[in-house]
């Protein structure tokens, strides 16, 4: 799948050169010391929802994650109407961004990236990248220091690494030699802890 959609990658990127824009504010920002500041880690899918299996898969995971620690966004995309439940799974509502859906790809695509800039993200983390076609559109973008994705379908992005860092991926799953069909630095979840809880 990787030369394939390495291809795909790169024909959107040569056809609508917007679609890579790159947060003014990431030349100046360095990650955090978690010493002095939480990590401010977000979250983007577009099945946010109760009922969902993206949730079922990521979401005790993520509202596990240590208050103390990390400051959790989620960020929402309506491939759907977002319900007030949907809104609720959060442990942090307040922080929660919700993207527009796009119509017209460069406006929708502009006003979205804003929307996650203004959040000063130090790791972007995309759960479901081939599940909705926009968000793939999303992911070209650099709007933190650090980004990855992980299975919504389990494949490579196919974003070249210097936008895309890392694929998230469970030890148990992946072949000897996983890191041949991603385009992402492959980073492997022990095959001793569960995954997807």
């Amino acid at each position: 799948h990787k030369a394939a959609l390495s291809k795909w990658v790169q024909l959107h990127m040569k056809a609508i050169p917007g679609l890579l824009f790159e947060s003014p504010s990431l030349a100046a920002r360095s990650l955090p010391d978690p010493r002095q500041r939480r990590i401010r880690v977000g979250f983007l899918s577009s099945f946010f929802t109760p009922q969902s299996s993206i949730w079922g898969n990521f979401g005790q995971t993520i509202l596990r994650l240590p208050k103390e620690v990390f400051d959790i966004v989620l960020i929402y995309y309506p491939r759907s109407p977002i319900s007030q439940a949907d809104k609720e799974i959060s442990n942090t509502p307040e922080n929660n961004v919700y993207l527009d859906k796009m119509g017209n790809v460069m406006e929708g695509v502009g006003k979205n990236y804003m929307k996650i800039v203004q959040k000063q993200l130090d790791f972007l983390v995309y759960l479901d990248l081939y599940m909705t076609p926009e968000i793939h559109l999303l992911a070209l973008a650099r709007l933190a220091p650090v980004q990855a994705c992980t299975h919504g379908h389990p494949v490579t992005s196919a974003i070249p690494r210097n936008i895309m860092n890392y694929y998230i991926s469970w030890a148990t799953a992946e072949l000897p030699n996983a890191q041949e069909h991603y385009t992402e630095e492959l980073f492997l979840l022990p095959a001793d802890v569960a995954w997807e809880i």
